[in-house]
């Protein structure tokens, strides 16, 4: 009696983890598991804060219309908001309402932001990581696998050409917009611009991931103009822009150009800093030119 006594709460226990096992062992074989129709092509979804990597930014909007197919197009929009702040709602919810209604597959995402541990290497990293969800996902989500469309408004823009030019080694983007993108940081004018016009004077040592040296490597490789490659682009640049200048736009035009690229530079006359225009005048015109650039 006293050796069934004393084994008594180990045969407890033995039986208590018999059974959690047994429990995680049915939830394994019984959970529920996404489908290869989950979310059936022939139907619309719209899904919000999708988890595509792993920092607590990485998480993106899909908007999927129905009749999706393997020609479908995708459109990934990055938000701007010079780099260190920003959300895919701030700009994009109406823009992608818009192109979803148009049949066209929406990925709206955000970034990791700039920090004293975060620069642009960063944040191309987070736009390669949606292209690999977006790929591995394919059959869950019924969207191509493969080329995409890259659009970004002002550090948006900046990123999107900068990604398409020189970080898409797998060469899966297909067309890339700005809007309003700085194109060159290699201008004492302009980061001048930044630190005092725009009030961030850390914004560049951050975006660089050093110190900013004229005509130095760093400035050079996070400067799109320096790595322009067969990419059709479509720019928006108002003339009056006092935030990013107009030139920036007028620097990657004319290299596309002297590179016989194709490309397509939309002056807005006025607006400023609005890729739309003044009270957003030209959104239709902008609306309908994206489209067609996309579908083409």
């Amino acid at each position: 009696m006293q050796f069934v006594k004393n084994t008594k709460p180990l045969v407890l226990v033995m039986a208590l983890a018999i059974a959690i096992f047994g429990f995680y062992l049915y939830k394994f074989f019984t959970r529920v598991k996404p489908l290869p129709d989950a979310y059936p092509a022939s139907e619309e979804f719209i899904l919000k804060d999708i988890k595509y990597a792993p920092d607590t930014m990485n998480y993106l909007d899909l908007y999927l219309p129905a009749g999706r197919t393997p020609a479908s197009k995708v459109l990934v929009l990055i938000h701007g908001g010079a780099w260190v702040m920003g959300d895919k709602a701030d700009f994009f919810d109406d823009f992608a309402d818009y192109f979803f209604e148009n049949k066209i597959i929406v990925a709206n995402v955000n970034y990791r932001l700039l920090s004293p541990k975060i620069n642009c290497t960063h944040q191309l990293q987070d736009i390669q990581r949606v292209l690999q969800f977006l790929k591995a996902t394919a059959q869950t989500y019924k969207v191509p696998q493969d080329k995409y469309n890259l659009l970004g408004p002002s550090a948006g823009g900046h990123l999107a050409l900068l990604y398409s030019y020189k970080a898409d080694t797998l060469e899966q983007v297909a067309k890339v917009i700005s809007m309003a993108g700085p194109t060159n940081l290699n201008s004492f004018e302009f980061k001048k611009l930044v630190e005092e016009g725009w009030g961030l004077s850390k914004v560049y040592t951050q975006l660089l991931g050093e110190e900013f040296v004229l005509n130095g490597p760093a400035v050079k490789n996070c400067s799109p103009v320096y790595h322009v490659k067969q990419k059709p682009t479509l720019l928006f640049h108002a003339l009056d822009d006092d935030v990013v200048p107009y030139s920036q736009s007028k620097q990657l035009n004319d290299s596309l150009q002297n590179k016989n690229i194709k490309y397509f530079l939309f002056t807005l006359p006025n607006g400023k800093h609005s890729p739309f225009g003044l009270n957003n005048s030209f959104k239709g015109a902008v609306q309908e030119q994206v489209m067609k650039w996309v579908r083409e």
